[in-house]
Order: C-alpha cells, then sequence, then structure tokens
C-alpha cells in the first residue's frame, strides 16, 4: 500500500500526546483524511477545536498529500 508522509504539528496543551514535542513526521496511507491521522494519533475528539492543513482551516474530511504540513489546535478557554 502506498504512504505518504506529513508533518503534523501539536498546537498548545495538546503536545502531551508527542511526549513534549511540537513537531513530528507521520507516514500515513495514501488515501488518508484530517480524521484518520488524529485517531492514528489516538487524540481524543473533545481535545481537538479545529485542524489546520497547509495553513488553512481544514474539515476533517480533508485529503492529505505527500508533504502537507497539519496543525492541530485544542480548545481555547479564558477570559
Amino acid at each position: 500500500m502506498e504512504r505518504i508522509k506529513i508533518v503534523v504539528t501539536l498546537a498548545g496543551s495538546l503536545n502531551k500526546y508527542f511526549q513534549g514535542e511540537k513537531v513530528r513526521a507521520i507516514s500515513m496511507p495514501a488515501k488518508a483524511v484530517a480524521g484518520d491521522l488524529l485517531q492514528q494519533l489516538s487524540l481524543p475528539r473533545e481535545s481537538i477545536s479545529f485542524v489546520a492543513v497547509n495553513g488553512v482551516k481544514a474539515s476533517l474530511e480533508q485529503a492529505l498529500q505527500e508533504g502537507d504540513k497539519v496543525k492541530v489546535y485544542p480548545p481555547v478557554s479564558g477570559g
């Protein structure tokens, strides 16, 4: 099966899922979408506000391509 490599950045408190790292290269199946990435990383949906692919806010159905840069954002709270 063909695979693609993408670069994932976890923003804010989410970097705990990368053991404190912020950025990681991830190998995914060639037909993967953003939601597949979140599942592969075992990120709970409630801990995610939105994802951006190559700097543009994207849906979880956004198809991923070789070399994409995906940033995952947690919900923001505060006042």
